[in-house]
Order: structure tokens, then sequence, then C-alpha cells
């Protein structure tokens, strides 16, 4: 308590203070709380230790996507297409990613050229 008195801002009487009164910080901590994987990573993993399995690369694919992580889902898909080109479940999530690229393109490509119309001088990166 003298300690305090001396520099009142001093942390680690404070700290001693609390801990003699039963009063020392509470955390907040939940076990197990560091194996918490999301799914995307537990994906990568599955898909690290076995590259040919692809029920999980389509798991992957398909939360890539709700993640908005288009460009890996293309990548993923690449690595399918030869072997289900033709299955129903490829051909919609192809679709839901080339839809959104080209959109996307389709987007910036008419910003740029609206903005060269507009101030031809700029330079546009």
């Amino acid at each position: 308590m003298k300690a305090l008195n001396f520099k009142p801002y001093f942390k680690e009487a404070q700290d001693g203070l609390d801990l003699s009164r039963n009063q020392s910080y509470m955390t907040l901590y939940q076990p197990r709380s560091y194996e918490k994987v999301y799914p995307i990573d537990r994906y990568y993993s599955v898909l690290e230790k076995s590259p040919e399995n692809d029920e999980a690369r389509f798991k992957l694919v398909s939360e890539l996507i709700t993640a908005n992580r288009f460009d890996e889902a293309y990548k993923q898909l690449q690595y399918l297409q030869n072997k289900y080109s033709e299955d129903e479940r490829y051909k919609t999530l192809s679709k839901t990613v080339t839809d959104f690229r080209d959109s996307t393109l389709n987007q910036k490509v008419t910003n740029y050229t609206d903005s060269l119309k507009n101030n031809p001088g700029i330079k546009v990166l």
C-alpha cells in the first residue's frame, strides 16, 4: 500500500495489491480455442495431405465463393476441369466464378473508358 502512495500509477504495485485482495485481473479464456480452424484452412490442409480428394476441393471452392475469394476459387476449378467438366456441380460453380470475373472486368473497363473520355490527359494505372 505504501508503494502506491509513492507512485499511484505503479503497475507492479497495483497488481500486487489486487492479488493480495484476490481481485486479480479476470481474463476470458476459452479452453481449446487454439484448435478452431476455419473451413477454408481445413480444406486446404486436407488437400495438402491428399491432393486427389475432389470432394474436399469442391467444398473448398464453395467456401471460397462464399468468402468472395473468386481468384482462388477459379484456380481450384482448374484442377477439377479435366475430370468434371460435364458435372452439374462443376458447371454451376464455374458459371458463378466466371460471371463474377467477367462482370468485374467489364465494370473496370467501363470505368476506365469513362475516365479517359472525361479526362483524356490523365494516366490510368
